[in-house]
């Protein structure tokens, strides 16, 4: 037995040595992954040149940018504070906006006058951004379904009514910018 104790304790000690030296690479390893992404070539760009990059996801498609957290420009807003501030600071980002008015049923959503609140004051600040730039705005409203009621219904008629209401929210939420529109392009069903 006493010929093995010398062995053992060595390989205790290594092994403790091994374990010390794998949670110390571990460490070592965090501290370099969380400053890796600093070192990003995509960090090195100016403020001027991730602008332009900006504006250029913009053109590469020819409609209007929708109000959409997963599309450009709000997309970029959400990368990281740097780019946020470099996007929301960049007006050209935000002088063409797409609106599709929401088709809600009168009685489909209890809090849909709060949604329409949110998205009046969105209009708003998405509009704001755009500094004192000319203005290009698509407002569509979808064709009111008459799966639902009958065109003449009472209950059809609550719809357009319904739909009337939102576009009018919406038209006279652009009055505030109304001598900076360029181009207006209203697409509205036949029933209205």
């Amino acid at each position: 037995r006493k010929l093995c104790d010398g062995p053992l304790q060595d390989i205790r000690r290594i092994d403790e040595e091994v374990r010390r030296l794998t949670d110390q690479r571990h460490e070592l390893q965090t501290f370099v992954d969380a400053h890796q992404a600093l070192l990003s070539p995509i960090r090195q760009l100016s403020t001027e040149i991730l602008q332009k990059l900006f504006v250029e996801c913009l053109l590469a498609h020819p409609f209007y940018p929708p109000m959409h957290h997963s599309r450009a420009p709000m997309l970029l807003g959400r990368i990281c504070s740097r780019w946020r501030d470099i996007a929301y600071g960049t007006p050209e980002l935000w002088n063409s906006l797409h609106i599709p008015i929401p088709d809600y049923h009168p009685n489909s959503r209890p809090d849909r006058a709060a949604v329409m609140q949110l998205r009046m004051e969105a209009v708003e600040e998405w509009l704001n951004r755009s500094g004192s730039l000319p203005l290009d705005i698509s407002l569509w409203a979808k064709v009111i379904k008459t799966g639902r009621a009958r065109v003449g219904s009472p209950s059809h008629e609550l719809e357009v009514s319904e739909k009337c209401r939102n576009i009018y929210a919406y038209a006279k939420a652009l009055i505030p910018f109304r001598h900076r529109l360029q181009s207006l392009h209203l697409s509205l069903p036949p029933s209205l």
